[in-house]
């Protein structure tokens, strides 16, 4: 069974670092998502602030040049109500693109698809206005820790899993799941 891992980061920077390690931890670019708010990639920025809706393009062009959230499939930029222009990249990225009516709640939406309790879907889908959002799907328990164990060592302030994860990984070396 399909699992996920969520976690929220307060800076762009973290998620980048957050992305590369799961990368070289194996993770598939294919299983990683990341929803970034527009206004917390430009803090980051050095170039000084770009006007949202004066060239997103640019915005864009600069995240691709940026670093590891480049090398995520899907990668792009789309504008939601009630939470402005988001940076994403992955299988949520995706869906969000293809969901119909991108509305108010399509995040919640999706991330319930994906498995997550209302509650936490809903909580993630407010928490996009001031901080960025990393998911990994895992194909059990045992990559479902190892996500776990990424995303805590690279900052993430909240984790949640949906349901799949709550068993607990196989017992290997001396009941330690490596990395």
């Amino acid at each position: 069974m399909d699992t996920a891992v969520f976690g929220t980061y307060r800076r762009q920077d973290d998620v980048e670092e957050a992305v590369g390690a799961l990368i070289i931890r194996g993770f598939p670019s294919d299983t990683i998502s990341t929803l970034i708010p527009g206004q917390l990639s430009e803090k980051g920025r050095k170039a000084g602030p770009v006007a949202v809706g004066d060239d997103r393009d640019c915005i864009t062009r600069h995240e691709i040049a940026r670093g590891t959230v480049g090398l995520l499939d899907y990668f792009g930029l789309i504008s939601l109500p009630d939470l402005g222009p988001i940076i994403g990249a992955g299988p949520l990225m995706r869906a969000l693109a293809n969901e119909e009516s991108a509305g108010p709640g399509a995040v919640a939406t999706i991330l319930k698809g994906m498995g997550a309790p209302a509650s936490e879907a809903k909580h993630y889908e407010r928490t996009l206005k001031r901080r960025a959002l990393v998911s990994v799907r895992c194909h059990d328990s045992e990559w479902a820790a190892r996500a776990k164990q990424v995303l805590e060592r690279t900052g993430a302030e909240r984790l949640s899993f949906t349901s799949g994860c709550d068993e607990p990984p196989k017992a290997r070396h001396g009941g330690v799941a490596p990395l």
